[in-house]
């Protein structure tokens, strides 16, 4: 099953390709049916209430952008450049909602973490990372899902 949104006019098409998602991105215990707001709900909710409530098409629109920002910019090698793309600057304008996903995304990057950490900050007004780390995007990451943690949040 495929199919094709589209976040805005100027965007790419985002093609869901049903299970790639579960095999590439998502925990293995997270996913237990397919269908895309049943995989949204399984992802997103921990049964707890959180710091804030998300939608399945708050996720869309982030991955939409997600997906812009990383055809605007491409291998582009100066940070300031990259977060004053457009798309990078809509993820920011998502506001709190974004937070859990940043986080998801942040996470699922593993020990190759893109900078995502420039909106973190401009959403939250959060800095939580050592001085000394700068640079240091491992570290950089495990400081925001240390505070994520503390500040309630689950992605």
């Amino acid at each position: 099953m495929r199919r094709t949104i589209f976040a805005s006019t100027q965007a790419a098409p985002i093609v869901i390709i049903q299970g790639a998602y579960e095999k590439f991105c998502a925990p293995s215990s997270a996913v237990t049916t397919y269908g895309s707001q049943q995989l949204f709900e399984n992802i997103f909710t921990s049964g707890e209430p959180g710091p804030l409530a998300t939608t399945h098409e708050d996720w869309l629109k982030f991955q939409g952008l997600v997906a812009a920002w990383r055809q605007q910019c491409g291998a582009m090698s100066s940070t300031t450049e990259a977060v004053m793309c457009p798309a990078y600057q809509g993820i920011i304008g998502m506001g709190p909602t974004a937070v859990p996903f940043i986080l998801k995304q942040l996470e699922s990057e593993g020990d190759d973490p893109d900078q995502w950490f420039w909106a973190l900050t401009a959403i939250t007004g959060a800095t939580p990372e050592n001085p000394e780390d700068s640079g240091n995007y491992v570290r950089m990451a495990a400081s925001w899902f240390d505070w994520a943690k503390n500040s309630g949040y689950a992605w």
